[in-house]
Parts: C-alpha cells; structure tokens; sequence
C-alpha cells in the first residue's frame, strides 16, 4: 500500500459507532508513545466527519483538536434518540486554543433516519419523527435514496473541503450558518 495512498493528507468518516471510531483513530494515533506513529510514520488526519455517531460509548472520551470535523446529525435517529453526535462538536467548539482554519460543524438534517445513512441496514430504527417534522423515508422502505444522497452530498463537499493538497475552499460554505446551503 505505500505509494498508493496520500498520508499527509488524511480524512476519515464513520458512521453510527463508526463515527466515534475515526475520532478514536485519530486520538490513539497521536497519544504518547503511540506504536502507530513509527508504523505509519507522517501521517496527517486533515479532517473527520461524523454520520450520526455516537459519543463515549467506551470509557474514553475521543475528539479531534487541530482537525477539521463535522457532524451530521440524523432529526429522526432512533438509534442514537439522544442526538449524542452533537457532544464532540460542543466539547471541541469550547477549546479555546483551537486555530480557526480548523473549522468545527454540525449538521442536523431534519427527516433524516440513521439506518439508512449507509448501505447494510434495511429497515428504518425510526418510525416517525420528533416535532412533527416530515421524514424523508417510508417505513415499508427497504432503502432511502433521499437520505443517503444528503449524507453523500454533506461528505463529498467536506472532502473537498477539508482533505487533500488541493482544496475548494468555497465548499466551507456548506459548513458555515453564515451562508445559505446551496439549492441541490
């Protein structure tokens, strides 16, 4: 795999416990006498992005200072009821140490269901949701097209965004309540 791969410019994004996952991935790799750096000497994580994750599901508490991240956070989340994906995204926005081009977003898409934000769960954990708000998925669905194509939309402008040597800068838009999200 060496050559194949650009590790000075890594991202990463996890779903559900996944999501917690690359935030841990990138603690463990930068803790104190970490074998992963002398197994994968110079690696950079440029950002991680979280897909309805969970937070402290082990005893260990993960955030990504000096890294750029997002979550996205899934309105209609059975699974994750407790919307916990938002705790990192408050936790690293107190750091007051935290540089400013590292920027921190959340997402919360209203109608999202966190099953289908991948491709394996096929059936929603959500029958309806929260406020009346209208969901983007069906209970007979067996996938969401709809919800899948937000998460694809949210990734694809925060790679671009935040990971590689070459960066669209303008897609930090998407992550900024300054500027409206662009019409599809």
């Amino acid at each position: 795999v060496r050559g194949l791969f650009d590790l000075a410019h890594i991202g990463l994004v996890g779903h559900s416990r996944g999501g917690e996952a690359m935030r841990a991935v990138v603690g463990l790799y930068h803790q104190q006498n970490s074998p992963w750096q002398s197994l994968i000497p110079g690696a950079n994580f440029d950002g991680v992005m979280d897909l309805a994750s969970v937070d402290t599901q082990t005893r260990w508490t993960w955030d990504v200072p000096s890294v750029k991240y997002v979550a996205l956070i899934a309105g209609c989340d059975g699974d994750v009821s407790t919307l916990d994906g938002i705790k990192p995204f408050d936790r690293m926005n107190s750091y007051r140490w935290e540089k400013p081009d590292q920027f921190k977003a959340v997402y919360i898409a209203d109608g999202l269901n966190h099953n289908y934000l991948n491709t394996r769960w096929e059936s929603p954990d959500a029958w309806a949701c929260r406020g009346g708000v209208d969901k983007v998925w069906e209970k007979t669905d067996r996938q969401s097209d709809d919800c899948r194509h937000v998460a694809l939309s949210a990734v694809g402008a925060f790679v671009r965004a935040a990971v590689g040597a070459v960066l669209a800068p303008e897609m930090e838009r998407n992550f900024n309540p300054l500027y409206e999200l662009p019409a599809s």
